[in-house]
C-alpha cells in the first residue's frame, strides 16, 4: 500500500464516531460515510505504522 493508491475494500464494522472500519495490508482503515457491508473505493491519503488515512472516492455496493 502506498500514498495515492486506489483500493476497493469491504467495510467490516462501525467505529464509535460512525466511520466504517476495515483492514488492508495489515493496516486499520477508517472510512467516513461508509457502513458495514459496503464495498467502497478509497484513495490512500497518508500512511502510519498501523493505520492508513483514506478519502472515500465512491460506494461501489451498499451493504444490507
Amino acid at each position: 500500500m502506498k500514498k495515492g493508491e486506489i483500493l476497493n475494500v469491504t467495510i467490516d464494522k462501525l467505529a464509535p464516531d460512525g466511520s466504517g472500519i476495515t483492514e488492508a495490508g495489515n493496516r486499520k482503515i477508517e472510512v467516513k460515510g461508509a457502513l458495514p457491508g459496503d464495498v467502497v473505493e478509497v484513495q490512500v491519503a497518508a500512511l502510519r505504522r498501523r493505520r492508513a488515512r483514506v478519502r472515500l472516492e465512491s460506494i461501489i455496493t451498499e451493504g444490507v
